[in-house]
């Protein structure tokens, strides 16, 4: 029975013939044993992974470095997009609601914001936006420039503009259907960029938590629609004039009367004055209160550079008529804290009577 156990000889390797050689090129056949050879065909194949490892490092190697100048590429032409330009400047300036860091769009309708606006040339500093910022900057840029324009435009000729107001309306309608209300968070970062920003979000007001026009929408707010243009008499002419102007305008008021500026005077006897410090009247009111005997003062002044100015007197001699008499030095009530007496003189006493410097201050919230 044949047993079989494997044989523990030694291999040898199939010779195959060979063409006779001379003797210096014979050379003799060692024998490997099975592990030598698993042993050299393991070490063969580490030394080509190796190789091809180390063939690859290059390529690595460059790819990065094309990477890196492809960075710095992209990093100057953003510097260069962004670099700050000379703002060229309406033929009718720039608007009055323009200041530092005002966002605008430039001739070339690029997005930014203004800087240097007190010097030789405002410099516009471009912003890198992506399409739907600039989309959403741009509109809502029309929607401030539009509101300021109508306010304006109706503040100058006290009468209703309805072109601009439903510029405004379409204007505020189409961002709130693309973008949402101004003052939703996805919005609150754009608008707040922009220097005038707060002032754009108080045209929404909130009623219950839904967001509402303010009146700018719907009516002028730089007048009143409901100005009176016809007054009975001096006394309701003045006191239209103080509502609207606050103050006592005797053109405005001949305008509603249809009387002139001396039969108002006339009519107003003792409740207006001529005020020489403002060149003009006020109501006895304000006129006669505060310090009278200064006032008189200076009113003695204006007669004596205009001794025919009848006003004047007059003027000058309800002052006099207000100003209260002195009070005699037996009737004085000297006492610590009275206001009327300067601290210098509480301080000069408490530092000679505690032989140490005293400083004497009233406290601000109760004085």
């Amino acid at each position: 029975q044949i047993n079989p156990r494997r044989s523990n000889r030694t291999r040898r390797r199939t010779e195959i013939p060979q063409p006779k050689q001379s003797p210096q090129e014979t050379k003799s056949e060692t024998p490997l044993d099975w592990r030598e050879e698993l042993m050299l065909n393991s070490h063969q194949k580490n030394r080509e992974q190796e190789t091809k490892a180390e063939s690859s490092v290059y390529p690595v190697a460059d790819a990065r470095r094309e990477e890196q100048l492809e960075n710095l590429k992209r990093e100057m032409e953003r510097e260069e997009r962004t670099k700050p330009v000379p703002f060229v400047l309406p033929e009718q300036g720039l608007p009055k609601h323009y200041k530092e860091g005002t966002l605008v769009t430039n001739a070339d309708n690029r997005i930014g914001y203004l800087r240097d606006l007190n010097g030789f040339r405002p410099l516009f500093h471009p912003l890198e936006l992506s399409p739907q910022q600039q989309k959403r900057a741009s509109l809502y840029i029309e929607i401030r420039d539009t509101y300021h324009h109508l306010y304006l435009n109706e503040a100058d000729t006290l009468r209703e503009n309805a072109a601009l107001r439903q510029m405004l309306n379409r204007l505020y309608d189409d961002f709130t259907e693309r973008f949402g209300n101004l003052n939703d968070p996805k919005n609150l970062d754009l608008i707040k960029m922009d220097a005038g920003g707060r002032e754009i979000l108080s045209l929404e007001r909130y009623c219950e938590g839904k967001a509402v026009k303010v009146d700018i929408f719907e009516r002028p707010v730089a007048f009143n629609t409901q100005e009176i243009t016809h007054a009975d008499n001096a006394h309701d002419a003045l006191a239209a004039s103080l509502n609207k102007h606050g103050t006592v305008d005797l053109g405005y008021m001949a305008s509603l009367t249809g009387g002139t500026a001396d039969d108002l005077l006339s009519e107003l006897k003792d409740k207006v004055y001529f005020n020489p410090l403002i060149s003009g009247y006020e109501i006895a009111d304000k006129f006669i209160a505060g310090n009278v005997i200064s006032k008189a003062g200076e009113v003695q002044k204006f007669i004596d550079s205009h001794p025919d100015h009848e006003a004047a007197k007059e003027s000058l001699d309800a002052l006099r008529e207000a100003t209260p008499k002195p009070i005699a030095f037996d009737d004085l009530d000297f006492n610590f804290g009275e206001r009327w007496i300067p601290t210098g003189i509480y301080a000069a006493y408490a530092s000679y009577l505690f032989e140490t410097d005293v400083k004497v201050t009233y406290a601000s919230s109760r004085d």
